[in-house]
């Protein structure tokens, strides 16, 4: 079935959570927190390493599931991972550097550097760096697994038309950083990786972050999951390989662990690697009116309300996803980097904003497996239907298996007397009998009820 999005909004979580009280809770926190991520990872929410700081004391950190299943390698504090689009973060450091030196200037247009650029004349650095340019988001690859040249990306980046006139909205633009790669290696004459290694890692002390070529990957790496299929047709978690980052390394080509994003979080708008005025441009949202959700500065989401703003990057590559939080006056950190695609940022934030807060919280249960010797599969096999959706049980090779939502059929284990839990998702059916006949079910998805009745 579908992993229906649960999660509140970021900038809501932020507004309405962490602003209302100031004094956070770290009493008992650590178990908690380690509670709630045992019982996301048992759900199929979560692989990966967490970690939270307040003004640089680590308060949390723990690793969930496999960085390798083949090598029974667990995830942990030293693992690494790719950090997708965060690059775009050390990417716009790296562009503001030559702006102070006075190589470019965020006024440019983008025809001083690629004259024969669509709509070159129009289009800004400042535009470029803020998601503000009006160029398309993503490229259409012919093959995932090429490594394209920089002058390919920038010719399939090209457009016949802006989504609209640069400046005036904003629209996050992967196409807009392969162009920033270009000017950076254009005006430097270094390749991005030198360049962001010498001027930006080293300055910031993060030794366990760098540039990854997919071909020859850094030790430590954690091995990247997503949803797939079995040989059978049926539900699993597999390991996906990566030999092309797709995109340029300007755009999303990073890795790196829990404790290096901490370091470089708690530096923004601090390090000297810019000057303070540039950080403050850096650090307010590009068009001030924009709308709630994802509000760019030059490289980084700016999350506002009435007491708090937090600074904040998510990303998101093949079998990886993750995201950086440095609430600015509260010097507080939260680092999520998943080795699987589906790695419930939202709903892990909100949880420790419950925890910290003595607010409410939800929590996925999580079961004992009793044995099946008892049970007569054949009993629940069928259609059944709520009042939103249908569903069917099947059976397997003497397994029980729930497809809905027109996904392949997911494995369901029995937990008590007529109920299962789903083994890769916060489900759980309790069926009901009449008369020794099962009638229908309760399908329970993240605690919200359902009705089901068997067809």
């Amino acid at each position: 079935m579908k992993k229906i999005t649960f999660a509140i909004c970021l900038l809501l979580i932020c507004t309405n959570g962490f602003t209302q009280k100031k004094e956070f809770n770290f009493s008992g926190f650590s178990d908690k927190a380690d509670s709630y991520m045992k019982a996301v990872h048992g759900v199929g929410e979560f692989s990966g390493t967490i970690l939270v700081a307040y003004k640089g004391q680590i308060k949390f950190q723990q690793g969930y599931g496999f960085a390798s299943k083949r090598f029974n390698i667990p995830n942990s504090a030293a693992t690494k991972f790719r950090v997708g689009s965060m690059t775009k973060s050390f990417t716009a450091i790296s562009i503001l550097q030559l702006v102070e030196r006075g190589k470019l200037s965020l006024e440019d247009p983008l025809a001083k550097f690629i004259p024969k650029y669509p709509f070159a004349d129009q289009i800004k650095i400042k535009n470029l760096l803020s998601h503000t340019s009006g160029i398309k988001r993503d490229i259409k690859f012919p093959d995932r697994t090429k490594t394209y040249k920089l002058e390919e990306l920038i010719t399939m980046s090209k457009v016949d038309s802006l989504l609209y006139k640069p400046g005036s909205k904003m629209s996050y633009s992967n196409c807009g950083y392969i162009l920033l790669h270009h000017i950076l290696e254009k005006i430097t004459g270094e390749k991005y990786e030198d360049y962001v290694i010498k001027n930006v890692l080293q300055p910031l002390g993060l030794h366990n972050t760098g540039i990854e070529d997919p071909l020859s990957p850094p030790a430590g790496l954690a091995d990247g999951f997503s949803n797939g299929v079995d040989r059978d047709g049926y539900f699993t978690y597999d390991e996906v390989h990566m030999s092309s980052h797709g995109y340029s390394d300007a755009v999303g080509a990073m890795y790196s662990n829990t404790e290096d994003m901490l370091k470089f979080s708690r530096q923004i708008g601090k390090s000297d690697v810019l000057k303070p005025e540039t950080w403050k441009l850096a650090l307010q949202p590009f068009i001030k009116d924009a709308a709630p959700g994802y509000r760019w500065g030059f490289g980084f989401n700016i999350i506002e309300g009435k007491t708090v703003k937090v600074i904040n990057h998510n990303g998101r590559t093949t079998g990886f996803r993750g995201g950086y939080f440095q609430f600015m006056e509260d010097d507080l950190t939260v680092i999520i980097l998943g080795n699987h695609m589906d790695a419930a940022r939202g709903t892990i934030l909100n949880a420790f904003q419950g925890m910290l807060l003595d607010k409410e919280y939800y929590q996925p249960k999580t079961y004992e497996v009793i044995g099946s010797d008892d049970i007569t599969n054949k009993d629940y096999v069928g259609s059944y239907k709520t009042e939103g959706f249908p569903f069917k049980i099947s059976e397997f090779k003497n397994q029980l298996y729930v497809e809905s939502h027109g996904d392949v059929p997911s494995k369901l284990v029995p937990f008590e007397q007529d109920s299962f839990f789903c083994k890769y998702f916060d489900l759980t059916l309790k069926f009901k009998r009449e008369n020794g006949e099962i009638t229908g079910c309760e399908w329970l998805y993240k605690n919200m009820p359902e009705q089901a009745v068997k067809q």
